[in-house]
């Protein structure tokens, strides 16, 4: 009896993970060129504090889309004006429809006062979590801006 319930509890646990994020698996977006929408808060004028929000929508290799919502919140300025280094920390949702999102953060670094990131400069930011089909999704999530205006994502996930 121990044996089948071993069994049952072993099947069930198979079944509830397969809905799940696969661990160790790499994939590719491909994101359209961003609607930006600067948020002045606090001094007028670039500042500590201020936002920028996007909004995007993206294609995977197999051709499912998706919609990206971030945003870019500045923390720290630096350097004369015109010549300002600006620190961000950067919030983004990849919504994969239904209740599938990946939720990735980390320091977003444009240079300057750039609005975007430069081309070809990747960027590297945590993946640190998910819902739906990508529940505990880990990993990282590396994006270079083309030339073009567009985006790719390759996304890591891990176990």
């Amino acid at each position: 009896m121990k044996t089948l319930a071993h069994i049952l509890t072993a099947a069930l646990f198979s079944v509830m993970a397969s809905g799940a994020a696969r661990a160790d698996q790499t994939f590719s977006i491909l994101q359209e060129p961003p609607a930006l929408t600067e948020i002045d808060i606090g001094a007028v004028g670039r500042s500590h504090g201020d936002i920028l929000a996007y909004r995007a929508g993206f294609t995977t290799k197999d051709g499912a889309k998706g919609v990206m919502l971030g945003m870019v919140t500045v923390v720290h300025m630096s350097g004369a004006p015109g010549k300002e280094f600006l620190e961000r920390l950067g919030n983004i949702v990849l919504d994969f429809g239904g209740i599938n999102t990946i939720v990735i953060a980390g320091k977003a670094v444009y240079g300057g006062t750039a609005h975007e990131m430069h081309s070809d400069d990747p960027q590297v930011r945590a993946i640190v979590g998910g819902t739906g089909s990508f529940i505990g999704a880990r990993g990282q999530m590396t994006t270079i801006r083309k030339p073009a205006g567009h985006y790719e994502h390759e996304l890591h996930l891990v176990n």
